[in-house]
């Protein structure tokens, strides 16, 4: 299952191994919001009939949890949860959501995997560290320039799925060339600020920045294709839950 799926390449890419993959996105449908009662229920229903060994992909909203909100969030290394701005105080309840829904999957043996970019200060919160703890996380780092994006943004992923290190690659000379052919517009802007002080800010590319390339899909399928054949395929679940 992936939560906050955008374009679906995670999907994809387990689906081009055979795999039913779920997508979760509220701009999808907004019956998929993870902040409703609603939203929340319909992945934990989810989550109930997957099988042992199955996936949960987890990558919340960053907007404020990056350095470019940095000074509307007041979100800080020290005080990752911030000061209580509305659209801050909602993020924090989504993220400890997707803490709880992260080790209810765990104890199921279902493997997870959360991504962040990495200037997020998301790990710093409590629920998440106790949460990374209980599961056994470990930590591995790509760029998105690597598996074919038009910009680098290096992302952090971190989990439990065996073989997550093997997503780590960097972008070398043929994809800073190939990038500069794409000419995407830029991620951050300038503007200026009441107090006359320049401030960053979401520039034109950002949004479209989120996307995962379809080659990154296709590393997470094939990480997750080789596990289940080698660990899972012919175990039984370890229960299911029938909904009618």
């Amino acid at each position: 299952m992936e939560i906050f799926s955008g374009k679906k390449a995670v999907s994809r890419g387990i689906a081009h191994f055979g795999y039913h993959g779920i997508s979760v996105d509220i701009e999808e449908d907004l019956r998929h919001d993870f902040s409703t009662t609603h939203g929340f229920l319909l992945c934990l229903r989810a989550l109930l009939v997957m099988k042992a060994g199955s996936l949960l992909f987890m990558a919340p909203p960053c907007g404020t949890w990056v350095w470019v909100s940095r000074g509307s969030t007041q979100r800080s290394v020290e005080r990752p949860e911030g000061m209580g701005s509305a659209c801050t105080e909602q993020a924090n309840a989504l993220v400890t959501r997707m803490t709880y829904l992260a080790v209810l999957a765990s104890a199921l043996g279902i493997h997870v995997v959360i991504e962040q970019p990495a200037s997020s200060i998301l790990w710093n919160m409590v629920p998440v560290q106790r949460m990374l703890k209980y599961i056994s996380a470990r930590s591995t780092k790509a760029d998105m320039g690597a598996y074919g994006a038009p910009t680098r943004k290096g992302l952090v992923f971190k989990g439990d799925l065996p073989g997550l290190e093997r997503l780590e690659k960097k972008v070398d000379k043929f994809d800073r060339e190939a990038m500069a052919l794409e000419n995407p517009p830029p991620t951050t802007t300038s503007v200026v600020g009441t107090d006359g002080k320049k401030r960053a800010s979401g520039g034109p590319g950002l949004k479209d920045s989120a996307e995962y390339p379809l080659g990154f899909g296709a590393a997470i399928g094939l990480i997750f294709h080789t596990t289940y054949e080698g660990t899972y395929k012919h175990q039984e679940p370890a229960w299911t839950l029938e909904f009618s």
